[in-house]
């Protein structure tokens, strides 16, 4: 029946009485891409009407609710793609490029630690159907920047669950897997996309393995312990909650340093210290592991010189000792 379908439309489309101004979407003006008819007649690429929906349940055109149209259950509509294709209006699909990922503008996220999100803007919605409906459910989390609307570095995220709730919301649970350079960006369909390029550490020496790394990664994990159990037992509770227990670290284990993104305990630190943003971001962009937990041994004892001291300035001279340690951090980045 398609057959047929398709040998009547172009037979009659070699007429010329189809032009491509003639199967254009009102939302995109873009030829349709698999066309969907709504009940109330009107017709729109897939991905537009589904867009359009996320923010209202309501025709385009004439305005009639949508609120009981069944998009996924609705199929192409076979005669204007009969017609699209009797004028060589297809688009032939593009095979997907596995550099090529959604980026979501929020935080900063890290390899190996949890990272919840609560997903309430539309035009996320469409996004995050797509990272779902993919095999991979991975995609790109980013912060934002000033300057470039989104950092240069960032940490793929693979969704684990997802919560629908009835009016489009959505709430995820999601874990870093890796973490990458944007090379290129570009937007596709209203969504942020980026060609990324993955990030690794470099491999330390074995004379900076047996003596650097291994001390410094046992001082930090103890001054970590004592700052954490003196923490208040809500607060503690809190993170938590968000980023899962501090993962444990054997020292006698073998090779815990000979990972693409180090020891997963140093991600969780650095998640859950109080500095800003961009320092965060140098702290994911940097492949050298020595200066990564220098970066966190040094925070910490930021916080633990002001931990002593019960006066009242105590909130300044933390502010001030964690400043100290952000300029160290941003006078070394440029090696990495």
């Amino acid at each position: 029946l398609t057959r047929e379908l398709y040998r009547a439309v172009r037979a009659q489309a070699a007429s010329a009485w189809l032009k491509p101004t003639d199967v254009e979407c009102v939302l995109c003006y873009h030829a349709y891409t698999s066309p969907v008819c709504t009940p109330c007649g009107h017709t729109y690429c897939r991905t537009c009407i589904e867009r359009s929906m996320d923010y209202k349940k309501s025709c385009a055109l004439c305005l009639r609710s949508l609120e009981d149209f069944d998009l996924a259950a609705t199929r192409e509509t076979a005669f204007i793609s009969c017609a699209l294709a009797s004028i060589d209006a297809l688009s032939p699909p593009q095979p997907p490029d596995p550099d090529v990922i959604p980026i979501f503008v929020c935080t900063v996220a890290y390899p190996a630690i949890p990272c919840p999100l609560f997903i309430f803007d539309p035009r996320y919605w469409l996004m995050i159907r797509r990272v779902l409906e993919s095999g991979s459910r991975k995609f790109g989390m980013v912060a934002y920047e000033r300057d470039r609307t989104y950092s240069d570095y960032g940490t793929v995220l693979e969704v684990c669950d997802c919560v629908h709730l009835e009016d489009g919301r959505s709430i995820l649970s999601t874990v870093g897997v890796s973490r990458f350079r944007v090379i290129e960006r570009d937007v596709r369909d209203g969504c942020d996309v980026a060609r990324i390029q993955p990030l690794t550490d470099i491999t330390p020496t074995e004379e900076l393995v047996n003596w650097e790394l291994r001390i410094m990664a046992t001082q930090i994990f103890y001054k970590a312990l004592l700052w954490l159990n003196s923490m208040d037992r809500t607060v503690r509770a809190e993170i938590e909650t968000a980023f899962g227990r501090l993962p444990q670290f054997d020292h006698r284990q073998e090779n815990w340093w000979d990972s693409p993104d180090g020891p997963a305990w140093l991600w969780w630190l650095i998640a859950i210290l109080p500095l800003r943003s961009e320092i965060k971001i140098l702290i994911l962009s940097t492949k050298n592991l020595l200066k990564r937990m220098m970066a966190v041994s040094r925070t910490l004892d930021a916080i633990d010189q002001v931990s002593i001291s019960a006066t009242a300035t105590s909130e300044c001279e933390l502010r001030s000792a964690l400043t100290n340690a952000e300029e160290w951090l941003q006078r070394t980045a440029t090696t990495h």
